[in-house]
């Protein structure tokens, strides 16, 4: 939602404490990679997020 109102930074943020909570939860790792990847600066962080999702949900529609 955060993302949506266009609060990028506030949306990394929360997604970030999602994952100390919980390190595998698949959906914050895609939401951070989108929001990475809309910068060629942080591109790698972005694969790394959209990796760790494919990891934890090889079949989800969006891994594909």
């Amino acid at each position: 939602m955060l993302e949506a109102a266009d609060y990028p930074l506030d949306a990394m943020e929360e997604f970030k404490k999602v994952l100390q909570v919980n390190p595998d939860h698949p959906s914050a790792h895609l939401e951070l990679g989108k929001l990475y990847a809309r910068d060629a600066a942080t591109a790698a962080q972005a694969k790394k997020h959209y990796e760790r999702f494919v990891q934890l949900v090889p079949d989800s529609a969006a891994a594909k």
